[in-house]
């Protein structure tokens, strides 16, 4: 995706700049698992150093003495990106793009978020719909077999409004998405559901047992994700 405009890049840092497109951030922590295994944490920081200032911008993450880092607004330009990418993330758009950065990069599974072109060339009619523009979306694999799922951050409140989130989602999806409802006959669409506190996760595996929805769901828990919505409750 990066350009030959960019001739000093090496080709870990352009795959660099390439997942913080993907991602919107990253951090030291995903950069180490996905870049710097094994060369480890003295490569890292050696590469950052180049990166941090001409390509990438550091802010707070707010946990912490953490980092974020973001494309700055010229290299958003050189890969086809909107300067808006560059800009600090709030307090909702935050949250939400570490979470998912974390289940995709830290869960011990890997995945890998679908950038907003490969939605719309893999999956153009989902990529329509009027959520999508405002949606997460990865290829997981269950099973053996890989499957569409949806990202969904919960941002706090009671477990069952986050069940009923996901059915009202489902039922608008098949009642307005060609071709929706043969994606779930045949087994091909899945909900990932990020969540801060281990009860909630219990708490949702329990309710989908004994009512389930029509989609295999995973849950993963995050508990830093308590830090940053406790810091958008506060502002």
């Amino acid at each position: 995706m990066v350009n030959a405009m960019a001739v000093q890049l090496t080709q870990r840092d352009r795959s660099i700049l390439d997942h913080v497109k993907r991602y919107r951030i990253t951090t030291n922590e995903a950069l180490l698992t996905r870049f710097f295994q094994p060369d480890g944490l003295n490569a890292l920081k050696t590469v950052r150093k180049r990166l941090v200032g001409p390509y990438l911008q550091s802010r707070p993450l707010g946990i912490a003495r953490r980092h974020y880092y973001q494309l700055t607004p010229a290299t958003a330009r050189m890969v086809g990106e909107p300067e808006e990418v560059a800009a600090p993330l709030g307090m909702q758009a935050l949250p939400r793009a570490f979470a998912v950065l974390a289940f995709c990069c830290l869960s011990g599974r890997p995945h890998e978020r679908l950038h907003r072109d490969e939605l719309r060339e893999e999956y153009p009619e989902i990529a329509a719909a009027s959520f999508a523009a405002h949606a997460d979306f990865c290829i997981d694999e269950w099973a053996g077999r890989a499957r569409l799922a949806r990202i969904i951050v919960d941002y706090g409140g009671e477990y069952p409004a986050l069940i009923r989130k996901c059915r009202a989602f489902l039922h608008t999806a098949r009642q307005n998405i060609a071709g929706f409802a043969d994606m779930l006959h045949q087994d091909a669409f899945a909900i990932a559901i990020i969540t801060a506190e281990e009860t909630k996760k219990q708490s949702i595996i329990s309710a989908l047992a004994r009512h389930p929805l029509e989609v295999n769901v995973r849950v993963s828990v995050l508990p830093e994700l308590t830090i940053l919505l406790n810091q958008r409750v506060e502002t």
